[in-house]
């Protein structure tokens, strides 16, 4: 990317983006008028993330997203948020909820504490600028769904960019707003960025859980040690994973109701907030629906209709996109699950046997070979402490908890309790649940919830208010930090950036502290040194990343069509400006099936139909089930099909091979009569 594209595009995104921002917090003033500091905030982020997808969401259901119009779109929301927010004069006063002033000791140890989380995640996004993002997630669906979107201009056909049958049919919000960016900056080099965003409110959302009882600083420092544990860090910091993305939108919507006196707007956003979880991944379903019951029933008993009808609306309008447009392409919401109770049957595609965390709890076998293992590896040595503290928090709010402390005691409890039963939660063959380690962050948002619940809760409030908790929570903070490594060369990349971000939040704070020529001389080095900064980092990255990915040779591609089968981390594939076509070649049926292509007259005919220049193939994860559906797991068949069926087609040349994985390119069509003299 030039310098005058890296212009355009950035010029772009503040056009797009900036009328967003302002529009947003004219909204809150209108909606919340007697609301400041960090709620207020972290209202204004929620409003703003909601128009963002809100816009993006309308273009793509009518195929138009594309870059000129999306940036249209998003002013012409701002402007719009703009408008309502003055309209009709100043709002009626409204008295904000009181709250005690948190001691200053303790916000110095938050402070350091979400400095030093921060850090550590920021070590994983500068590795991901260096050579990519690595998720596994987010090479194989994450990112080349966010790259379809922005390919298509279109967010409702059904994605099949991976082998993994559930793929298509899981809400995408967070892909979408990657794919904002992808268009507004001409690539994805804000990616890496956007989780540490998604970090940033989930710190600031605590803080707002604990800021009525003048403990945000004990609320913050609570959830400091999951954010830090290697199941989240590994997965979500550098990448485009969208646990994160879940777990800070479920915290915020209960930040929200835990500083609202029951007013129907500061309900309506709350609500909001959980909708946009529940857009993001499906793992927010049950903390979402526990906490829609706990509403209603923590209520006033005078307003409970009316409340309950506008925290009901208000989620269904933020987050029934995804499951409204698997319902019009399949006739069920929820393809991924069979339903079929009764007289209630609804279609689903073709699944492999899944097993959850439910089936294995009294075999010793697999506690002493997976789960023990894999808690440790995923929440690091003092895991037991960790749940232990997730427990009391649960424990204490539905015990001793005020109604809205025990509405969100049953979101938590309901996040855990349905992940024993949820499927692939033990994914793996048959008393081998390998993937349970990974799994584990499917409870994000409700592990959260209950950290940042416990301090809050009495008895726990006379704890919180001595250095008994905050001593123990910064002593499992450590032990989870140390569990992670990080070299002395990142940690100087990270200082700078941590730096320069202080400046910068120094600055936004210094309204009336400092003479308006110092600020604004300051505004503008800042505002130099960032774009100089920005540009170089993204120079960098478009140069590096995935330079030494096995797939590498696409980078330099432009509009080609790459085919693929198997297991594939196809995102490298799409090239650097995102235009590759990348498919899975595969047979696709009615009701959203997805299966494997089973003969080579099949194969060479669907290459041909693709037009595909270029086909990569490896053996699938797993053995194709009876049904011929492919899926992931960790095991492959010695040889791959359709490597034979593509290597002896005479227009087929092999370019590239990696382990199992073979690339091919074509010069020509395939011909599927040759199939009579090739490997069956």
């Amino acid at each position: 990317m030039t310098l005058a594209q890296y212009l355009v595009g950035l010029g772009l995104a503040v056009l797009a983006l900036a009328p967003v921002a302002v529009g947003a917090w004219t909204l809150r003033g209108r909606l919340l008028p007697g609301w400041s500091g960090a709620p207020a905030r972290l209202a204004e982020a929620v409003i703003l993330l909601a128009l963002v997808w809100a816009v993006a969401q309308a273009l793509g259901l009518v195929g138009l997203f594309e870059r000129g119009v999306l940036a249209a779109g998003l002013a012409a929301a701002g402007a719009g948020a703009f408008v309502l927010g003055r309209r009709g004069g100043p709002p009626d006063a409204a008295e904000p909820l009181p709250a005690p002033a948190p001691d200053r000791l303790g916000v110095a140890v938050a402070a350091g504490a979400g400095a030093l989380v921060l850090a550590q995640w920021a070590v994983q996004t500068v590795e991901a600028f260096d050579h990519g993002m690595a998720g596994s997630d987010t090479v194989s669906y994450h990112g080349p769904v966010a790259a379809r979107f922005v390919q298509d201009g279109s967010i409702t056909p059904l994605e099949f960019v991976y082998s993994d049958p559930i793929i298509p049919f899981l809400p995408f919000n967070s892909e979408l707003l990657h794919s904002v960016a992808m268009l507004l900056l001409g690539r994805d080099v804000a990616s890496p960025l956007l989780n540490l965003a998604w970090l940033g409110l989930a710190l600031l959302a605590a803080w707002c859980m604990g800021r009525p009882y003048g403990l945000g600083p004990a609320s913050l420092l609570a959830t400091c040690p999951l954010l830090a544990a290697p199941a989240l860090v590994t997965s979500q910091a550098g990448s485009a994973g969208n646990d994160i993305v879940a777990g800070a939108l479920a915290l915020s919507a209960a930040a929200l109701l835990l500083n609202s006196r029951w007013r129907t707007s500061e309900i309506a956003l709350a609500a909001v907030a959980a909708g946009l979880a529940l857009g993001a991944k499906v793992t927010a379903i049950a903390p979402v629906a526990a906490l829609t019951v706990g509403v209603i029933a923590a209520a006033p008993r005078a307003g409970r209709a009316r409340l309950g009808g506008v925290w009901a609306a208000a989620l269904l309008l933020a987050g029934s996109f995804w499951y409204l447009r698997n319902l019009f392409r399949v006739g069920n919401p929820f393809p991924a699950v069979g339903i079929d109770v009764g007289p209630l049957s609804l279609p689903s595609p073709p699944l492999p046997q899944t097993f959850t965390v439910s089936d294995y709890l009294t075999d010793s076998a697999v506690w002493s070979d997976f789960y023990l293992p894999g808690l440790n590896a995923a929440f690091g040595e003092a895991w037991w402490a960790l749940l232990a503290l997730v427990a009391l928090g649960i424990g204490a709010a539905l015990v001793a908890g005020r109604p809205l402390e025990r509405a969100l005691g049953l979101a938590a409890l309901a996040a855990v309790a349905v992940y024993l039963i949820t499927p692939r939660s033990a994914d793996g063959p048959e008393g081998v649940p390998f993937f349970f380690m990974f799994t584990l962050r499917y409870m994000t948002p409700g592990l959260l919830i209950a950290l940042a619940l416990l301090p809050l809760v009495p008895p726990a409030l006379r704890v919180a208010r001595t250095w008994w908790l905050y001593g123990g929570l910064v002593a499992l903070l450590v032990v989870m930090l140390l569990d992670s490594e990080i070299r002395t060369a990142d940690l100087r990349r990270v200082a700078l950036a941590l730096a320069f971000g202080a400046l910068a939040a120094a600055l936004l704070w210094a309204p009336g502290r400092v003479p308006q020529r110092a600020l604004a001389g300051g505004l503008v080095v800042t505002l130099a040194v960032g774009l100089g900064a920005g540009y170089v980092v993204q120079r960098d990255y478009d140069r590096d990343a995935y330079s030494q990915d096995p797939l590498a040779f696409a980078r330099d591609l432009r509009d080609s069509r790459i085919g693929v089968v198997g297991f594939v981390r196809t995102y490298p594939l799409y090239g650097r400006d995102l235009s590759n076509r990348v498919e899975q070649v595969a047979r696709l049926g009615p009701e959203g099936a997805f299966r494997a292509i089973e003969s080579c007259r099949e194969w060479r005919a669907a290459l041909g139909a693709g037009r595909y220049r270029y086909v990569v193939t490896s053996p699938p994860l797993l053995p194709y089930s009876a049904e011929g559906v492919i899926f992931g797991a960790a095991f492959d068949p010695k040889t791959s099909p359709e490597e034979s069926w593509t290597r002896s087609d005479p227009a087929a040349t092999e370019i590239h091979s990696s382990g199992k994985v073979r690339v091919f390119r074509l010069d020509g069509t395939p011909d599927p009569a040759g199939c009579r003299t090739a490997p069956q």
